[in-house]
């Protein structure tokens, strides 16, 4: 298992969005959302091509282990919250996207 954080790309999914669940996901919801996802992409019960599968399966694995370490969840949480912090539109208005994203 890798201990550093993973970037927060804004062309990468986020671990949540791997999993399938929101951000205030419980761990029980994050565990159902991993076997769930799992049985789907696991190399061994999926059609994809195997080279495929196991880099998807290996990517869902690592969001999994990163979101059920509470520490390692709340730093990214808070990597997450400084992406998303309010920033101001190119027109002068004020866009909370931190806000947002709570709503969805």
């Amino acid at each position: 298992m890798n201990d550093r954080l993973t970037p927060v790309s804004e062309r990468d999914l986020s671990h949540y969005e791997r999993l399938g669940v929101s951000t205030q996901a419980s761990q029980a919801s994050l565990r159902q959302a991993f076997r769930r996802r799992s049985k789907a992409l696991h190399p061994d019960t999926t059609t994809l091509p195997v080279a495929e599968a196991a880099k998807y399966f290996q990517q869902l694995k690592e969001s999994y282990e990163f979101l059920a370490d509470p520490e390692r969840r709340r730093q990214y949480d808070e990597q997450l919250r400084q992406r998303w912090q309010p920033c101001h539109h190119r027109f002068g208005q004020h866009v909370d996207f931190g806000r947002m994203l709570q709503q969805l």
